[in-house]
């Protein structure tokens, strides 16, 4: 298991070995959350990949629906309205 510290400003060094393994270079996005009692760090896909990814993991969920429609209406009812 590879080893690291934080800094007095709360930074953390990745150890070589990670940063290779999971292709981590300088600049590249990371989520941080608590799990239990753990820090996790994730690579974030690059925005453009990531906007695909979330888009992809929507088709087909409005399909045999009004949503569109309704989306626009409700939009012209608040231009109207001044909202």
């Amino acid at each position: 298991m590879a080893r690291t510290h934080l800094s007095a400003r709360g930074q953390v060094v990745l150890p070589k070995e990670i940063r290779e393994r999971l292709h981590l270079a300088c600049g590249q996005e990371l989520s941080v959350e608590i799990v239990v009692d753990a820090v996790v760090l994730r690579p974030v896909a690059p925005h453009e990949e990531r906007r695909r990814e979330d888009w992809m993991s929507l088709e087909g969920c409005l399909k045999d629906t009004d949503a569109l429609t309704d989306l626009m209406n409700e939009h012209r009812r608040e231009v109207t309205s001044g909202r």
